[in-house]
């Protein structure tokens, strides 16, 4: 017997996660029978999450809500998270101190996502290739992108390895 691991994240109505559910909450099935679930659990695993956000002149009045939104998600994260920016307009630069690859210090985190003044255009494509090749380099297991941008037909895109 093959045992198959699955992850799963459960939302409610509304969009939020639900959390607290027990190993009766779910039901697994294989070509419509049901599977027993020999293994359940809820671990808050550490993480590499690169924060990789929209820089450009269309994110201004956007700006402050965003910066918001990642130093809450870095708050409420594992504190064994390692975190890294990504800014990105016409070029892309990492928000980060150049000798700091990773950081969990809300402070240093907060100085990456106000890097430079929103200006210019989008370079979203080459912003991902470089967060994903900076990714890498986490010590983590689990590794996760949160890109956040309005320019082209992605307004918001996650990414997760491990």
């Amino acid at each position: 017997m093959d045992l198959v691991l699955l992850d799963v994240g459960v939302r409610n109505p509304h969009g939020g996660f639900v959390s607290g559910l027990k190993k009766s909450s779910f039901q697994v099935f294989e070509d419509g029978r049901p599977r027993e679930i020999t293994h359940f659990a809820s671990v808050d695993e550490p993480v590499t999450v690169g924060l990789v956000v929209d820089n450009s002149g269309s994110m201004r009045n956007k700006r402050p809500e965003v910066i918001t939104a990642g130093l809450a998600f870095a708050k409420s994260s594992n504190p064994l998270d390692e975190f890294f920016v990504v800014n990105f307009n016409d070029s892309v630069v990492r928000g980060l101190p150049p000798a700091l690859a990773f950081t969990d210090n809300l402070q240093i985190l907060r100085a990456g996502l106000y890097y430079g003044q929103p200006s210019g255009q989008t370079a979203l494509y080459d912003a991902v290739a470089y967060s994903l090749r900076h990714l890498e380099f986490g010590h983590r297991d689990k590794r996760t992108l949160i890109v956040v941008s309005d320019g082209g037909t992605m307004s918001a895109i996650y990414l997760s390895r491990g």
